[in-house]
């Protein structure tokens, strides 16, 4: 979303911009703000603004262009420290804005994949792996965001061993 608020003096009974805002913004009759979300890129250029009433008038010209907003914000919240030999995995990034691919440096444990689509990681480890910090970037063409995740792969002891009762 965007909203440009403007400064002026005086009674405005009408507002008008040329030539036409890019698609998804509009300008409020009543405050002469520029706002909404835009939907396309577009390229930078002027626009005028008119504030009138019966008396008289006043423009001012802003410049702008619509680009899309780099990736920020990426990261995995449910990433743990270590993972289970044999055990499947599927950890899923959250990440604002639009992401055109995902990156991971160093390569993963044998098993493991990485989506450059998606920047999910999942697969079943085939092999233990020491504590290794994975630099993960999501990034568009006006930016990128990177995060890293640490985790270890290790054959677990068994656990909740059990025998149910039998009838």
């Amino acid at each position: 979303p965007m909203s440009l608020v403007p400064t002026f003096t005086g009674l405005v009974t009408e507002w008008t911009v040329e030539p036409p805002l890019p698609p998804g913004l509009t300008l409020d009759q009543v405050t002469g703000q520029i706002g909404g979300l835009p939907s396309t890129v577009t390229e930078e250029k002027p626009y005028l603004i008119t504030a009138k009433n019966e008396e008289g008038e006043t423009q001012t010209a802003i410049t702008f262009a619509i680009a899309r907003a780099p990736p920020r914000n990426l990261g995995y919240p449910e990433a743990q420290a270590v993972y289970a030999k044999l055990r499947p995995i599927q950890l899923f990034p959250t990440v604002e804005g639009e992401v055109d691919e995902f990156k991971i440096a160093p390569e993963l444990p044998a098993g493991l994949a990485f989506d450059p689509k998606t920047g999910i990681i999942s697969g079943i480890p085939t092999g233990v792996a020491p504590d290794t910090p994975y630099e993960i970037t999501a990034e568009n063409e006006t930016g990128s965001a990177t995060t890293t995740v640490t985790f270890a792969v290790q054959v677990m002891p068994p656990d909740n061993l059990s025998y149910p009762s039998l009838d």
